[in-house]
């Protein structure tokens, strides 16, 4: 799972802007669905303060959304997470503030800063890194030895 600190992501990219707030905000959650759908992990972002209208949580494609209620900060509410977790250190936190950083690491947590993390939004699809083939296991290698002694065709 990853945990992304939703206005620390906005305030940190190079296209975003807390000024422009809601447009930052669909235009983040649009480049993490994109990215998620090849993924396939479960991806949330957290904001500080109440949504208009009161909605605290909603989804947005497959990313899901939340906004801490009055009082409450997205850092609080990412460790209240990370304490609820079951396996704290197969959840990854998104943000460049140190302090929630620190405190993630000591729930041991993975932690990304948010500009590492806007750049693998922005990446064009062609420049991903390539997914190098795995060696092939003890049992596989020898399997082909065999065959490769015996002389058997394989159809």
């Amino acid at each position: 799972m990853i945990l992304v600190d939703g206005h620390n992501l906005i305030g940190r990219s190079r296209r975003l802007s807390l000024d422009e707030e809601e447009a930052s905000r669909e235009e983040l959650l649009r480049r993490i669905g994109a990215v998620k759908s090849h993924k396939g992990e479960a991806v949330v972002v957290i904001f500080d303060g109440n949504r208009p209208g009161g909605n605290r949580g909603e989804k947005s494609g497959s990313v899901a959304v939340f906004y801490t209620p009055s009082g409450l900060s997205a850092d609080e509410e990412i460790i209240k997470r990370l304490d609820a977790a079951k396996a704290p250190h197969t959840v990854t936190v998104v943000t460049s503030d140190l302090g929630l950083a620190a405190r993630a690491k000591a729930r041991g947590a993975q932690t990304c800063p948010s500009e590492r993390f806007w750049e693998t939004l922005t990446r064009p699809k062609n420049m991903s890194p390539k997914k190098e083939k795995p060696d092939p296991s003890a049992k596989d290698a020898e399997m082909w030895m065999e065959i490769f002694k015996s002389g058997k065709k394989i159809r």
